[in-house]
C-alpha cells in the first residue's frame, strides 16, 4: 500500500511540473541553474517625475465637490454642481460633475487606484501641464479631459464634454483653466 502511495505522489509531482502553464513570466530574485549564484531583478526603467508636490486624493474623496469654491463655481458659469458615479473604467475613483448653460459638462475625478500611465498614449493624447504637476490631453469631437499626474498611483482627471459634435476646440480652451481652478483649491488645502 506504501507502494501505491508513493507512486502517485510521485505521478502527481512529475505531471505538476511538466504541464505547461500560461502567465506572463516576471523577473525577481532568481538563482542561476549553472553557476548557483543570484541575480537581483531589473530595476524599473521608469523615470522620476517631478511635481511640486505629492498630492493624496484619498482624503478629498468624502467631500468631492468642496474642491470648486463658490467664487470658482461662478466664473465657470456652473449648474447643478454635484457627486455623480465615475466612470466604470476608473479605480477608487470619486466624481463631481456640473452642467452650464451653454450644455456643456464640466467635471473631475479624484482617482486614488490608477496613475496616469494608461492614459500616457493613444490617439489623440498629448503632453500637457497643469499647475506645475506633468498630465496628459485627450481631446476629440464631444471631450476634452486632462489627467493630471498628483502622486504615484493617483491623478485627478478633469473634462469638459458635450453632446453636440465638433466642439473639440472649445472643450479644450476651457478645460486647462477649469483644472487650473480645481488644482489651486486642492494645492490651498
Amino acid at each position: 500500500m506504501r507502494r501505491v502511495a508513493l507512486l502517485f505522489a510521485l505521478a502527481v509531482t512529475v505531471t505538476g511540473c511538466s504541464e505547461p502553464t500560461t502567465g506572463t513570466p516576471s523577473a525577481g530574485d532568481q538563482t542561476s541553474a549553472t553557476s548557483g549564484s543570484q541575480t537581483k531583478a531589473p530595476t524599473s526603467s521608469k523615470a522620476a517625475v517631478s511635481r511640486p508636490k505629492k498630492i493624496d486624493l484619498k482624503p478629498v474623496q468624502s467631500d468631492i465637490c468642496s474642491l470648486l469654491t463658490d467664487a470658482q463655481r461662478q466664473q465657470f458659469g456652473l449648474k447643478k454642481v454635484e457627486e455623480s458615479r465615475p466612470s466604470s473604467f476608473l479605480k477608487d475613483a470619486k466624481r463631481c460633475a456640473a452642467n452650464t448653460d451653454d450644455n456643456l459638462i464640466p467635471d473631475y475625478t479624484a482617482v486614488t487606484g490608477e496613475g496616469v500611465e494608461k492614459y500616457s498614449s493613444g490617439n489623440g493624447v498629448s503632453p500637457a501641464q497643469v499647475g506645475g504637476f506633468p498630465a496628459y490631453k485627450r481631446a476629440d469631437d464631444h471631450n476634452c479631459a486632462l489627467a493630471i499626474d498628483v502622486a504615484d498611483g493617483q491623478m485627478l482627471m478633469v473634462s469638459y464634454s458635450t453632446i453636440s459634435s465638433g466642439k473639440g476646440d472649445v472643450l479644450c480652451q476651457k478645460v486647462t483653466p477649469f483644472a487650473e481652478a480645481v488644482m489651486a483649491t486642492l494645492l490651498s488645502r
